[in-house]
């Protein structure tokens, strides 16, 4: 917790609540095949793909679309299970565990949010679910807790 002393000088105690931790991804589509797609991911914490989160830490993500091979792409309302998420398959529209609390898409679709408390799990598969104007796609990799 931050902690004001008489002197007005802020200090932090890291020992009394886990630090909120921001990370951000840029999200670029390389390709489509039917309802699927394959994307490119890079940002803070992703090795080889995937997510790695600090363990013990809640986190917001921020997922933003960048120029792929897909124009007019962007994500699924916030009303319509952008993030999904399932700790031991691909999950599918409607699949959540407690671990991610709300997900916000941008008016625009471009940036997706999500809230993480720390969870148990140390291994989650999630979904970002997309559209093209016609359908809708998703793009499943994992996400690690250390």
């Amino acid at each position: 917790m931050t902690v004001l002393d008489k002197g007005r000088e802020s200090r932090r105690d890291d020992k009394d609540v886990p630090q909120l931790l921001s990370v951000d991804f840029q999200i670029q589509p390389l390709q489509k095949q039917g309802k699927e797609l394959a994307c490119a991911i890079s940002g803070t914490g992703v090795n080889g793909g995937v997510i790695e989160l600090a363990k013990g830490n809640p986190h917001t993500m921020t997922f933003q679309l960048v120029s792929g091979n897909i124009a007019g792409l962007t994500f699924v309302s916030s009303s319509d299970d952008p993030f999904c998420s399932m700790t031991d398959d691909c999950p599918k529209k409607g699949d959540q565990i407690n671990q991610f609390t709300s997900a916000t898409v941008s008016a625009d679709g471009q940036t997706l949010t999500v809230d993480a408390d720390p969870g148990t799990d140390p291994i989650v598969h999630y979904a970002l679910r997309f559209t093209d104007g016609q359908k809708t796609l998703t793009w499943d990799p994992i996400i690690i807790n250390h």
